[in-house]
Formats: C-alpha cells, structure tokens, sequence
C-alpha cells in the first residue's frame, strides 16, 4: 500500500477520533448546563409558584415557603398538592425543554416522542411494569433492613412524610382521580422527559456507552427522590426504564412504566384499609417469595434482550 495513501488515511482516522473526543467533551458541558439549567430555573420558578399558591389559596406566604401547612384543612393539602406539581413542571419539564431551545435542537426529534415503531412493545412494558413492581417489593424489604439506608431514613424524616401521608388521605373515587393526576400523571411525564429523553441520552452520547448512561441516570433519578428505604427498588426501576426507553426507541413506553408504578402506588394507598396485601405493600412490609423475584428479574432481563438484539438487527440492516 502506497505510504502517501497509508498517512492521508491515518490523518483522517486521528480527525475522526479527535472530534469524537471533542463532541464528549461538549455532551459532558451539556450535561452541566442542563443541571444547572435545572437548579436555577426550579428555584425561580418554585419562588412564583409559592407566591401564586399563597394569594390563590389566602395562605400566609412565610408559611407556605416553609412548608407550614395546617394538615387538618383540605384547602391547604391541595394547595400543597399544586405546588407538588408545578415543581415538577418548572424542574423537569421546562428545564429540558428549555435547554433543547438553547441548543436549538429539535425537543421531538431528540426526546423521541414518535409512537414505538413495534406495537409488541406496549406488550413489553406492561411485563415489565408487573415483574418490575414484584422485585422492587423484594428490594424494599432488603433495603429497609440495612443499617446504612435505616440510618438515613431516620434522620431525614421530617414534616414532609406527614404532608405526603395527609396527600394520599382519599374518601372516594374523585380524590384516587385527582392524586391519580397530580402524583402519578405529571411526575411520570416530565420526570420522564428529563431524566430518559434528556439527560439520560446526553450521557449515551458523551460517554458512548449505553450502559453507563443508564446507571448514572438511575443513580441520580433514586438519589433525587430522598427515600433511602427504597433506594434499591428505584435504582431497578429506574434502570428498566432506561433500557425500555433506550431499546423502544420511544418516550412514551418509560411514560407509561413510569405512570403505572406511581398509580399503582395511589391505588394502595386508597384501598389501604380494605385488603391485607395493600396495606402491606404501603407499608413496604410485603415480601415476594424468592424464586417468583428471580423468576420475575430474569422475564425482564429476556424482554430488555429481546429488543436489544432487535435494535442491534435494525441499525444493521
């Protein structure tokens, strides 16, 4: 081979993996502007948020920015309840959508709003969302008895648990509806959007490897939520969402893994005091047996596969 040929092709290889090198790099201050992004934006607009709650509601605004709510007045849970949502709005949803704007990249195109090319898949995601649900209730059980997250969880427990216990307080099918939309509709969504369409896929793209954006994304998504006694169960679930998202190619199957997991959790909590099982899984006392936990991570590890090797054949072909 000619050695003109040889150093024009070794010149092109070196471009080529320097401005690979240099795209991470520019993912890796992606990722810090978004997060940025995220920080600054929910505190202003959370500050707007507690300021329209205190005048619509006639609240005392030194109160409701300390979280002082009278837990005996349903006026002020639902006060508290709109703000749990706006949070989220303002926190993941505008800030994703925001930075997509500021890089001028298409929020559909990047997010993957498309419906999932497969139809079988919406089939995938509801195996998952029952088998998923079965090893997070083992993992709860042996995250709660380890000193570490016990330790965490005593000491972070404040007046937010009780507000949160108050917001799933239901006396009938109206007020399951409106926690069904407040605490599992709208946190499914934009949490979704940032963590999965966003963030996660930042990490893909800087770091090359799938697998790594996936567990970085999770680690961050179960730390966020402040539950130490759950933190394994939503390191798993928060890990099949990414590959269901990833693999799928569609935003709306983590959408809706995500969504049924929050409403089932609702649902528990509204028929808490009717069957022994509901109280048991609020309680985070119920605790499969372990060869239907096995049986149940291996059926999600053989759909996750299944679609990995579709991808693969796809973009092959």
């Amino acid at each position: 081979m000619s050695p003109i040929f040889t150093n024009f092709a070794e010149q092109i290889l070196n471009k080529l993996q320097n401005y690979e090198e240099q795209g991470r790099i520019q993912y890796i201050g992606d990722i810090l502007v978004l997060l940025g992004m995220c920080i600054v934006g929910a505190n202003i607009f959370n500050y707007l948020s507690l300021m329209g709650i205190s005048f619509l509601f006639g609240l005392d605004f030194n109160d409701v920015k300390n979280m002082i709510f009278d837990l005996n007045q349903p006026k002020q849970i639902m006060a508290f309840k709109i703000y749990n949502t706006t949070s989220a709005i303002w926190a993941w949803g505008f800030s994703a959508w925001f930075f997509l704007y500021f890089k001028k990249w298409r929020f559909a195109s990047f997010v993957k709003t498309a419906k999932p090319v497969y139809s079988i898949d919406w089939i995938y995601m509801l195996v998952i969302t029952v088998c998923a649900t079965i090893v997070s209730a083992y993992l709860i059980t042996v995250n709660s008895n380890l000193p570490l997250f016990k330790n965490m969880q005593e000491q972070m427990n404040d007046g937010s648990g009780a507000i949160l216990k108050k917001m799933l307080e239901m006396q009938g099918p109206a007020d399951l509806l409106l926690n069904i939309f407040f605490l599992a509709l709208v946190p499914a969504v934009f949490e979704e959007i940032f963590f999965r369409g966003v963030l996660q896929n930042l990490l893909i793209k800087g770091s090359g490897n799938v697998h790594l954006g996936v567990a970085v994304t999770s680690l961050i998504f179960a730390a966020i939520h402040l539950h130490p006694v759950q933190f394994l169960a939503m390191l798993f679930l928060a890990a099949m969402l990414g590959y269901l998202y990833h693999y799928s190619g569609s935003i709306w199957l983590s959408i809706g893994l995500h969504f049924l997991n929050n409403a089932l959790a609702v649902t528990l909590n509204y028929y808490e005091n009717d069957f022994i099982i509901a109280k048991e899984l609020v309680e985070d006392r119920y605790q499969p047996h372990l060869i239907i936990v096995i049986v149940c991570f291996a059926i999600c590890m053989f759909v996750l596969n299944r679609m990995s090797i579709r991808k693969e054949k796809d973009i092959y072909e």
